[in-house]
């Protein structure tokens, strides 16, 4: 079945249904964050190579991450990018 009809002004990522990834090349922490579903990101450590599985939320255009230590926070600036807060702080850049 097709996905649900989302209104113009809900269109901007991440889609519940779909999958995408973005990928940093400035932040130390963490290389990426893949979206998938409506509520679980795997988020890749650039530290040890290592994904995690987590939840994620969405409040209008912040995107907040539970971590085992702290929420992390990232900014939906356009539908290709993303901008991290905190330990998240870098650029994100959607994977084509």
């Amino acid at each position: 079945s097709n996905p649900p009809a989302v209104p113009e002004s809900l269109s901007t990522i991440p889609l519940p249904w779909a999958t995408i990834s973005y990928l940093s090349n400035d932040n130390l922490l963490y290389k990426s964050f893949t979206f998938k579903g409506k509520s679980t990101v795997v988020i890749k450590d650039d530290i040890i190579g290592f994904d995690f599985v987590t939840n994620y939320e969405r409040d209008g255009n912040y995107i907040k991450i539970k971590t085992d230590k702290s929420d992390l926070l990232l900014e939906i600036v356009t539908r290709d990018s993303l901008i991290g807060k905190g330990f998240a702080k870098g650029s994100y850049i959607k994977v084509k």
